[in-house]
């Protein structure tokens, strides 16, 4: 930080930063958990033995590691 800069604008825009991370952090989970209650409910479970299982395990993966932690990634 230089000399020219408003520690009140710095501390304003760190708030929106947190706001945003926060706001992040909350919806992906909304979103992840929503995944679990789809995929228990209407896509049959996991399960390692069924072809069907499988591909819904890895469609929770792929969401929870490339969408939510990509996502946190960005971010930082």
């Amino acid at each position: 930080m230089g000399s020219d800069e408003d520690p009140k604008e710095y501390d304003q825009l760190r708030l929106i930063f947190n706001r945003i991370l926060i706001s992040g952090i909350v919806m992906g989970s909304v979103v992840f958990i929503l995944l679990i209650y789809w995929v228990v409910t209407y896509g049959g479970g996991f399960s390692w033995n069924t072809a069907g299982g499988a591909v819904n395990i890895h469609i929770l993966l792929m969401v929870f590691f490339v969408v939510y932690l990509h996502g946190h990634g960005t971010l930082s």
